[in-house]
């Protein structure tokens, strides 16, 4: 597979809503983007950048950067897991000091080896593991890989607040609330301020009750 940045994912959607201005059936004036999770960041980057979007629906969309919602995500999983106060602190330590590495080094080779190099000179200071949480050489080379990627290196480097402030077509933004990985309070209440900070005079944001990331109804979610 091809490693893909944010800006060639909303490239990917300017092409779409080019080749659908081409077709007879398409009213060009009511073209619009829907994107879930990594989408709902992508679709308002999008229509930011084209005056053919004219509405943006955003469903587990992010308000709050990547980094928060990672550090969200993670605090919140783990916590659901019944994962200790001081586990879910110690799992933060490591994931900061990866994503700090990560952002402060474009090279992946470079940036694992100092990630590498950091936990060899950290490691005793953590136990093995902690609760139902691991903290072995083999875990925080998983972090290693889910985080050292071009994709994750480019979303580190974006704010939707940013985006969100320059959106002036309507917005419609739902999440679930008990979504664990874009937490909703966090994240529709600073989409709703960006949004209403930049002047958008239409846009709606709503908590869908009992609803996860995948928008399903779930008990242990």
């Amino acid at each position: 597979a091809v490693a893909a940045t944010l800006n060639d994912s909303v490239n990917d959607v300017l092409a779409g809503i080019h080749y659908l201005k081409t077709r007879r059936e398409i009213d060009p004036k009511h073209i619009g983007v829907l994107g879930h999770s990594a989408g709902g960041r992508i679709g308002p980057i999008a229509a930011s950048r084209s005056v053919d979007i004219s509405f943006v629906v955003m469903l587990a969309g992010a308000g709050i950067t990547f980094e928060q919602n990672i550090f969200a995500q993670r605090d919140g999983i783990l916590r659901a897991g019944g994962a200790p106060e001081e586990a879910i602190a110690r799992d933060r330590a490591i994931a900061r000091m990866i994503l700090d590495v990560v952002k402060s080094e474009q090279d992946g080779k470079a940036a694992a080896d100092k990630v590498r190099a950091e936990w060899a000179r950290t490691k005793a200071d953590f136990p093995k593991s902690q609760g139902n949480v691991e903290m072995s050489d083999g875990y925080v080379e998983r972090l290693l890989t889910a985080f050292n990627t071009v994709e994750v290196r480019s979303a580190l480097n974006s704010d939707p607040t940013e985006t969100l402030r320059q959106l002036t077509v309507p917005v419609l933004a739902l999440n679930g609330s008990r979504d664990l990985q874009v937490v909703p309070q966090r994240n529709l209440s600073a989409i709703a301020s960006a949004l209403s900070n930049g002047g958008n005079p239409d846009f709606t944001v709503s908590v869908i009750p009992g609803l996860n990331h995948l928008f399903q109804t779930c008990k242990d979610c």
